[in-house]
């Protein structure tokens, strides 16, 4: 008797599974249809970024130094900030740079590179300041950045205080890294500065 019920019950309980099965193999198709559709590659390329910045140790840098020897500076007086990068030995035709400052602190600051065939356009957003440096067309110099100063921030301080401008690794949509010739995108590891203005 009770093997007559076993019976009767387990095709229904076998097929609940199949259609469970179903269900959820429909909803993950979806769901990834969904992904594709809407965000292309460009989730794919966050992905591999996170994956880089989670599983590898980059030597690659970008470090922020103040070119003046002092410890503060007065309102009015330029403070210029360096950006000293090292590419460890990857030759580097193109860099994104992101940067965030007290907008209520500080003039829009004035941008300029040292680096011989490259070409430095800033964009200003919402939340930071966004820099994209590109060498120029049929230039065959190596860049290759050996703690090189690669680009110099001249910020005006505009009020009394403490504060920090940072070099930061990423927004929501955007990146700071380094191109190289074969087109490897590299994410170097990133800094702050504190600026004392009396």
């Amino acid at each position: 008797m009770m093997k007559s019920n076993m019976e009767k019950t387990h095709p229904t309980v076998k097929r609940i599974h199949w259609y469970i099965l179903i269900l959820t193999l429909a909803f993950l198709g979806l769901a990834i249809f969904i992904f594709t559709t809407l965000s292309g590659t460009t989730k794919l390329q966050s992905f591999e970024e996170l994956k880089q910045s989670l599983f590898t140790l980059n030597k690659e840098s970008l470090t922020l130094k103040q070119k003046e020897s002092v410890r503060s500076y007065s309102v009015g007086q330029p403070v210029n900030i360096q950006v000293v990068a090292n590419s460890q030995g990857n030759d580097i035709v193109a860099f994104d740079a992101l940067f965030t400052y007290d907008r209520d602190a500080f003039d829009e600051p004035e941008i300029t590179t040292t680096l011989s065939g490259f070409s430095v356009v800033p964009f200003q957003r919402d939340t930071h300041l966004s820099l994209t440096a590109m060498q120029t067309p049929g230039n065959k110099e190596r860049s290759v950045f050996d703690n090189t100063e690669i680009l110099n921030l001249k910020f005006t301080p505009k009020k009394i205080g403490r504060y920090e401008i940072s070099l930061i690794p990423k927004t929501l949509d955007e990146t700071t890294k380094l191109m190289t010739t074969e087109n490897k995108k590299i994410l170097p590891k990133t800094s702050t500065i504190t600026i004392e203005v009396y």
